[in-house]
């Protein structure tokens, strides 16, 4: 005996009286009933692409790619496609994957005009069994922009607790766990939830929703700056204050929040183009000013730098040059980081430029490290000292030097002389930055030590690099770049082939290579061929 779409176990369960073998079918997960039960996802690629070719012949979905994917892989939006697809075979498939890209009109084109087999009125009966508290979650998912949201993020979201609700959501298969403690739902549910979400959920409701969300996804990483990053973003003139209910999330240790970051990175960065597009410039910029450390740490630029650019013409439209500087200089190093290094030069003297408009010298020599930085880079290490020799003058003459901005200058200058081989000026620099008062950056000891660890080999003493270079590792775990340490890496095995210790050194190198390797760096040539070379 077969039932089919069954409401859940109390609807099914009176038929249940004796031995029999029976099929039942439902949304719901029927806890508590089941002796076998089997899960059926959507269809993958190959599957969905099998069915279509089922119904319309192979020579016909061979441009049918795209329609597979706005499908999501679920059978019945795939047969109503299909079907109408069978009725006009001179139409291209291409036309039925337009109206889909729209989500505007997507439940529309899958409408049969049957509200057995119709996507939106199957959508809807499950919608209808969810108790008050559910169904609203469930709208409000349609004002996420996903992929997909934890419990905390779905607390802020609804403004109250949301775990019974998401849980139901869950047993609906409105949602789906795809991974411990992450929800999501199939693109045409979510479709479905913003359907739902404007036509039951007030538009003031809303309103306050996303403000809650947008807050939620900014002081996490507020609070993750403040209490785990050396030199914090958390400083602003305008500090940012959560709206009523929202429930920022908090971290014990540095480790745990680059765990969450790293799992909600693509949900962050869908949150700052959604708030751009709602014209929420306040958070559009604050939202990737404090992801910005992140970013640089883990190496993401080349998925992140166009939100920077967002974020850069949000605060100018607030009127805000201070940040525009600040943003454009993050820009700068992005591009420098992708190895973009003309762009890179071109928007750190933009941000020189700013600086001096708004009138401040730390900016300014700031951003005078990053075009000596770049000049370097491309080869022009007599310009580089020259530059940062003049950055570093303008800072000990100026009120606002601190030793912390002195030990960057230094640092700037350090790497500057290394680079043009002048490793005996470029050592003379650590007496003045030693001597540099109060707590020190742990990602400006290590940029200091593997520029000096750099001179000490160059001038042919590699036993006193190798320590210099260990500490720099170390500071650089506490807070640094997969690039500052490929550097380290690569500079001990330098060292260690130039003490006679070949084995070691190509332990180092090999290190070096595979960080460069992930990420793409051109830099993994040149340590590929010291590897080569040692063998």
């Amino acid at each position: 005996m077969v039932l089919d779409n069954v409401r859940d176990a109390e609807h099914v369960r009176p038929l249940l009286t004796g031995p029999s073998f029976v099929l039942v079918t439902s949304r719901d997960r029927l806890s508590g009933l089941a002796r076998e039960d089997f899960a059926l996802d959507v269809l993958d690629a190959e599957e969905a692409r099998t069915l279509l070719v089922s119904r319309l012949g192979e020579e016909r979905v061979d441009a049918g790619d795209e329609l597979v994917a706005w499908c999501g892989g679920l059978p019945l939006a795939l047969a109503i496609v299909a079907a109408r697809a069978a009725e006009d075979p001179h139409l291209p498939l291409s036309a039925f994957a337009a109206e889909l890209a729209d989500e505007r009109t997507r439940l529309d084109s899958l409408d049969t005009g049957d509200a057995e087999t119709s996507v939106r009125t199957v959508f809807q009966w499950s919608y209808q069994q969810l108790s008050p508290r559910a169904a609203r979650m469930f709208r409000l998912v349609g004002v996420h922009p996903g992929p997909d949201l934890t419990i905390p993020a779905a607390t802020s979201l609804a403004g109250e607790p949301a775990e019974e609700a998401v849980r139901e959501l869950v047993r609906a298969n409105l949602l789906v766990e795809h991974t411990a403690g992450r929800f999501t739902c199939h693109d045409l549910l979510r479709v479905y939830a913003a359907d739902r979400a404007e036509a039951d959920e007030a538009e003031a409701s809303r309103a306050v929703a996303v403000e809650r969300m947008l807050d939620h996804y900014l002081h996490t990483l507020e609070e993750l700056n403040r209490a785990h990053y050396w030199d914090h973003r958390g400083v602003l003139e305008d500090p940012p204050v959560p709206s009523p209910g929202t429930t920022p999330e908090t971290f014990a240790r540095q480790d745990e929040a680059e765990v969450w970051f790293q799992a909600e990175r693509t949900v962050i960065s869908a949150v700052v183009a959604l708030a751009d597009e709602r014209g929420r410039d306040r958070h559009t910029w604050q939202l990737v000013w404090f992801v910005a450390d992140l970013v640089e740490r883990f190496g993401l630029w080349r998925e992140w730098i166009s939100l920077f650019e967002r974020a850069t013409r949000a605060a100018d439209r607030l009127g805000d040059q201070v940040q525009v500087a600040r943003l454009t200089f993050l820009r700068a190093a992005g591009h420098a980081r992708l190895s973009e290094l003309e762009r890179a030069l071109e928007l750190f003297e933009t941000t020189d430029l700013i600086w001096q408009e708004v009138g401040s010298v730390a900016g300014r020599v700031r951003a005078q490290a990053g075009v000596a930085w770049v000049l370097g880079e491309v080869g022009r290490t007599h310009e580089a000292i020259e530059v940062a020799r003049k950055s570093l003058d303008l800072l000990r003459g100026d009120e606002c030097r601190t030793p912390a901005r002195m030990r960057l200058a230094l640092h700037q200058l350090c790497g500057a002389l290394v680079l043009a081989g002048r490793f005996a000026e470029a050592l003379d620099l650590e007496a003045e930055w030693e001597a540099q008062d109060g707590p020190v950056n742990p990602h400006n000891v290590g940029h200091m030590q593997s520029e000096l660890a750099a001179a000490c080999i160059g001038l042919g003493r590699p036993a006193e690099a190798v320590p210099r270079l260990m500490a720099a590792l170390e500071a650089l775990g506490q807070m640094g770049t997969w690039v500052d340490m490929a550097y380290a890496e690569n500079l001990l095995g330098d060292a260690h082939h130039a003490l006679g210790d070949p084995a070691e050194a190509r332990a180092w190198w090999e290190k070096a290579a595979t960080r460069y390797a992930e990420h793409e760096s051109p830099e993994e040539a040149a340590v590929r061929a010291k590897l080569a070379g040692s063998n």
